[in-house]
């Protein structure tokens, strides 16, 4: 999927930064990105897209709307430190960061986004491994993971906790986009697997995930002393 063709022709990448340009005046721009249904194939004729645009200095959050021709723009700006903060620990309640779960295009500095992207889906996938853990104590060693579980399992939980996301998900799942859109989700969910393979907290099995049981019993060892503090 690493060769998925854009949805943004040139003139309408072009139209955006122009506007990205314009809001961000005398401000770095770090990063931007587009999602949102136009970039997931759900526009339904209409060209709205959604853009994170990513400054310095500190301004916290603004949401601009332009209409540039038939292109409709949403553009939200966040300086870079409130959206680091957001992907380290939800400090927005993920509001900001929450779209790096779903497809989007890189407009300016793709590889920093890119990094950002498995960050979050790492912070995720590791909250969901230890869940499964806490679940099920006795066979957590022994339970054959599908990496496309964590993807799935994401949109559930997130959209249990902010119902409105249910239908975005339903969206970009539709039959016509859902093998392009999953696997571009993927994309970012395989590398994050990759690095905790690495660390030693998941095993491969064939075309499945294992826990490690020596991470089971860390995990247990620190739930354990912290039961015992309170």
């Amino acid at each position: 999927m690493d060769m998925v063709k854009p949805r943004l022709n040139s003139k309408l990448r072009d139209l955006i930064l122009e506007e990205c340009n314009k809001i961000a005046g005398s401000r770095e721009i770090v990063a931007a990105y587009a999602y949102g249904p136009y970039i997931y194939g759900c526009e339904g004729g209409r060209y709205y897209v959604d853009v994170l645009l990513v400054v310095k200095p500190h301004i916290i959050l603004r949401c601009y709307l332009r209409h540039v021709g038939d292109l409709e723009l949403s553009i939200l700006m966040v300086d870079k430190r409130t959206f680091e903060r957001d992907i380290e620990d939800e400090w927005f309640g993920g509001l900001i960061t929450e779209n790096l779960i779903t497809p989007y295009e890189p407009l300016i500095n793709g590889a920093y986004i890119f990094d950002r992207e498995i960050y979050v889906k790492k912070r995720m996938i590791l909250e969901l491994l230890n869940s499964l853990i806490l679940e099920y104590p006795e066979m957590s060693s022994e339970i054959m993971i599908a990496p496309e579980y964590f993807l799935y399992e994401v949109m559930v939980r997130e959209a249990s906790l902010f119902p409105p996301l249910t239908y975005r998900f339903l969206n970009l799942l539709r039959e016509d986009v859902k093998a392009r859109n999953v696997g571009l989700m993927m994309r970012g969910f395989r590398k994050a697997l990759d690095l905790l393979i690495n660390e030693g907290i998941l095993e491969s099995s064939g075309e499945y995930l294992l826990i490690n049981r020596d991470y089971i019993c860390l995990l247990y060892t620190s739930d354990a002393a912290d039961d015992g503090e309170s």
